[in-house]
């Protein structure tokens, strides 16, 4: 079982290396627009992960050997994890303009 715990986690981890490299979002169009990219990117990873997953089934069907299309599919949702963790570290980077104007 997924522990959120280990989630916030990882979130935390790429909240910190994203804010090494570029500072605080200045507006909220723009946090808008940075999460939007990257909730593109988790449609077009999940949109890979279902053309996978139509194939392995054509291939359970014509009874042959899934193995290798499995790992390309577990790849591709380890893909699609990282960007959906991508997603929530860019939420909370958001979250923060509020809570950073709060203490002012």
């Amino acid at each position: 079982m997924t522990s959120i715990e280990k989630i916030k986690e990882l979130v935390q981890q790429e909240l910190n290396e994203a804010n090494e490299i570029h500072p605080q979002f200045h507006s909220d169009h723009e946090a808008w627009a940075v999460i939007e990219e990257e909730v593109e990117e988790c449609k077009e990873a999940l949109g890979c992960l279902r053309s996978y997953m139509r194939v392995i089934w054509r291939g359970i069907r014509e009874d042959k050997d899934i193995d290798e299309l499995l790992t390309f599919a577990q790849r591709q949702a380890m893909s699609l994890a990282a960007e959906v963790i991508q997603v929530a570290a860019m939420c909370e980077k958001g979250l923060a303009r509020y809570a950073d104007t709060e203490n002012m």
